[in-house]
């Protein structure tokens, strides 16, 4: 009986990986194109059955952990269908453009034209992208948005003026990330010898190593195909609302690593006194000095 269970949970165990990296790298691929995020629903529908027919057959820490990853997954996609939605209201915007042939097409371009739009939609969407050696800002903003970070080098990026809801970055190399406390949740893919302050509610790391995480949390942090990464407390001001005690940063949920044993591929350090003022400073970005205060940060935190 127990040959036939450690059987089933191994046959299982390469088939979910195989589909769900499938369904992480769709995942991936259509978030430049979320309106084809349905396509994606079926699939996932069947892994959570193939799961459910086997689930009284695997080992309970098993379980929970394949629980959670598929929750995690159908989170994904329902923000992808989330984030489609401001198109519908961009088509309506356009199809009004006739009788009003002026105020439309300003609503053709990205973010900076959302927030001083009249009557914006709730969630705007920011994006900073493509850059390297350089200090980045963003205007303050007077609605949550949510913010991608995709293909960064060498660069500070400073959003603690900020109001976010959710928080996307991907590619970026040799980066300190400065975030507030974000009210959704955080994604991160292809970190490499990064260091990230930021304060979430949900937290989730893919094929990223050698990274720093400075990290508020009040759930289960998930890393996957990561190594190299520590995990330590957010050390910026944030609400009376949030108190640091409570923080999960330390519990750190690796979905590559199934065994009771410790993960190697993370570990948790103590928070440490550096000072992050001057790093946090909007003159920084007027000078070349913050390109060495940058490389001390990551000298000493990687």
């Amino acid at each position: 009986m127990a040959d036939t269970t450690l059987a089933i949970s191994n046959a299982f165990y390469q088939d979910f990986s195989t589909r769900k990296s499938d369904l992480l790298a769709r995942l991936s691929a259509t978030r430049s194109s979320p309106s084809s995020s349905t396509t994606l629903a079926p699939d996932l529908a069947s892994l959570r059955k193939a799961f459910t027919d086997v689930a009284d057959q695997l080992p309970g820490y098993d379980r929970r952990l394949y629980e959670t990853q598929l929750k995690e997954l159908e989170a994904e996609l329902a923000v992808l269908n989330a984030e489609s939605r401001p198109k519908t209201k961009f088509a309506f915007k356009k199809r009004a453009a006739a009788p009003s042939s002026s105020p439309a097409p300003t609503n053709i371009t990205p973010s900076p034209s959302r927030a001083t739009a009249p009557a914006p939609a709730p969630s705007s969407h920011l994006s900073l992208s493509s850059q390297s050696s350089a200090y980045l800002t963003l205007p303050p903003n007077a609605a949550p948005s949510d913010l991608t970070l995709s293909c960064l080098t060498s660069c500070i990026v400073n959003l603690t003026n900020l109001q976010l809801s959710a928080l996307h970055a991907k590619d970026l190399t040799r980066c300190v990330v400065l975030a507030p406390l974000v009210g959704g949740s955080v994604m991160l893919h292809g970190l490499r010898e990064c260091v990230v302050l930021v304060g979430c509610h949900q937290f989730r790391m893919h094929s990223s190593s050698r990274t720093q995480v400075h990290l508020f949390v009040s759930s289960h942090p998930i890393i996957e195909h990561s190594t190299s990464i520590r995990f330590s407390p957010y050390p910026l001001a944030h609400p009376l609302s949030f108190n640091p005690s409570s923080s999960l940063h330390t519990e750190v949920q690796d979905f590559d690593w199934l065994r009771p044993e410790p993960s190697p591929n993370w570990r948790a350090v103590p928070g440490g006194q550096r000072d992050w003022g001057p790093l946090l400073a909007r003159e920084e970005g007027e000078g070349e000095g913050w390109k060495e205060r940058m490389e001390e940060v990551l000298r000493k935190e990687l």
